[in-house]
């Protein structure tokens, strides 16, 4: 409770105090004694109230630069290790339509993503995929990785296949069994395939057998603290929250995290049976 509460309640007290005078003695004080303390207690009221909804739309543009800031190390981590991976080449995002909902969050993925590019690959193209429905349904839909089809993603592939190296901001289908990017490991002729924060248990064997580039996640040892402050750099905002699993580092990060990745079997095609 703060001073402007106290002095808030003291006000009110008086208040009742005066208007019980004012009636039982017929002090002649006490009504002119009450409505003065009545408006300061409704004043400081009124300024407590204030106060709050301020602080909280403090603490609300917060804690949204704070998540801008994590997310925007991780793309642009990203880009750096694909800069670094595939100098030279081609990038290609795969992204949602922009809408209210995500157009701030989607900008600052691809700002991000173009500076840890840098001068070392060049963000050639953003390909817009079509929702299966409208905006105001998407709560209809209760998973981003049914949003869209195997066989839609792989158009796209096919629609791009140009291009170096995609990087999706769309998970992964749901469907992915059915997808031929993977049946028929596109990535050995065609263009690598970076996910961005796709469900990523089953996608093990995918990165094991090279016929999956990488995959931006959260690290699981991350555990979130809602008064910590924004860190100190991006690399040190990165290094904090999330992993990029790749075929070098898939198998040791199946065995530390095997709630987070799939037992790792691969060799035999296809990897997805019916």
């Amino acid at each position: 409770m703060d001073l402007s509460q106290v002095g808030m309640i003291v006000c009110l007290g008086i208040m009742l105090w005066a208007r019980s005078k004012s009636t039982s003695s017929r002090a002649a004080w006490g009504r002119p004694v009450a409505a003065i303390f009545g408006l300061l207690s409704l004043g400081l009221a009124l300024s407590s109230v204030v106060r709050f909804q301020t602080k909280d739309s403090n603490e609300r543009e917060d804690l949204k630069n704070k998540e801008s800031f994590y997310l925007h190390a991780a793309y642009l981590r990203t880009g750096q290790y694909l800069a670094k991976k595939y100098p030279g080449k081609n990038v290609t995002v795969f992204a949602y339509p922009e809408m209210e909902y995500n157009k701030d969050r989607q900008t600052i993925m691809l700002t991000a993503l173009k500076d840890g590019l840098g001068l070392d690959a060049t963000l050639k193209d953003v390909i817009y995929f079509e929702l299966p429905v409208s905006e105001d349904e998407l709560d209809m839909i209760p998973f981003e990785e049914m949003m869209i089809t195997g066989e839609e993603f792989d158009k796209k592939v096919q629609d791009n296949f140009e291009t170096d190296v995609i990087v999706s901001f769309v998970p992964v289908p749901i469907d992915i069994a059915n997808m031929e990017y993977f049946i028929q490991d596109v990535a050995s002729v065609g263009p690598k395939l970076c996910l961005t924060f796709s469900a990523v248990y089953e996608l093990s064997n995918l990165l094991a057998a090279d016929r999956l580039d990488s995959v931006l996640c959260y690290n699981p040892d991350f555990r979130y603290q809602l008064k910590a402050p924004i860190p100190e750099s991006f690399d040190a905002a990165f290094a904090e929250r999330y992993l990029i699993l790749t075929s070098e580092n898939v198998r040791a990060l199946a065995e530390k995290y095997p709630r987070l990745l799939s037992e790792i079997k691969v060799e035999e095609k296809p990897l997805y049976e019916d």
